[in-house]
């Protein structure tokens, strides 16, 4: 009985010391990617390192804005294993983030979805990554803001005033109101890894 209490207790002692070994090795944050050389970002001053210069998010290239979602992209000069997401706003309500794989044969891009979150509820947003393929391309679609309804009343009100059921504004007018709104406001986006994964990292590219 003696002898079971003792292998009980070194048991659960291991345990205890492997498991502070992996919070501490995930802890161990690396330095922030969005500040390497080379970085780019179709909004570069979110990636400027400094919080009070508001960037915005931008109509996909090519759009016409008509259901389009505003969104950020940034490209690495090298391929990283993501693990944490820190973004500087004050409005985003919805976001989705994705990573590009690598492309395929029909396309330059292959999106991986990282994380979808439907509501915020605190700022600045603190995103984890469980699980990413090393990539050098993150996209962020911005999916609502706080501002949004807003200025969705104050269009509906402009529809009313010009009375847009009038068929003299035709489809093109229509078009102009049926649209995501584009309102949100971000100091910085942090992007980190972990010190720790920098072997793995290094043998999943090879």
């Amino acid at each position: 009985m003696f002898n079971e209490k003792i292998v009980y207790m070194f048991v659960v002692i291991l345990y205890i010391s492997l498991t502070g070994c992996v919070i501490f090795t995930q802890q161990e944050w690396s330095e922030n990617y969005a500040l390497m050389e080379g970085v780019k970002s179709n909004s570069p001053l979110v990636i400027d390192g400094k919080i009070d210069t508001i960037g915005g998010a931008q109509l996909p290239r090519n759009s016409s804005g008509r259901l389009s979602s505003p969104e950020i992209t940034i490209t690495l000069p090298e391929k990283k294993v993501i693990r944490k997401l820190i973004i500087h706003s004050d409005n985003i309500k919805k976001l989705v983030i994705f990573a590009d794989k690598g492309g395929t044969i029909h396309s330059s891009t292959d999106w991986q979805l990282l994380k979808e979150i439907k509501s915020v509820k605190t700022y600045p947003l603190e995103i984890p990554i469980l699980y990413s393929h090393p990539t050098d391309k993150l996209r962020i679609v911005i999916l609502d803001t706080t501002d949004d309804a807003v200025v969705a009343r104050k269009q509906k009100a402009e529809r009313s005033r010009m009375d847009f059921g009038n068929l003299a504004f035709g489809r093109a007018g229509l078009s102009m109101f049926n649209r995501r709104y584009n309102n949100v406001r971000i100091g910085e986006i942090e992007i980190y890894g972990y010190k720790s994964s920098k072997k793995t990292e290094e043998s999943t590219l090879h």
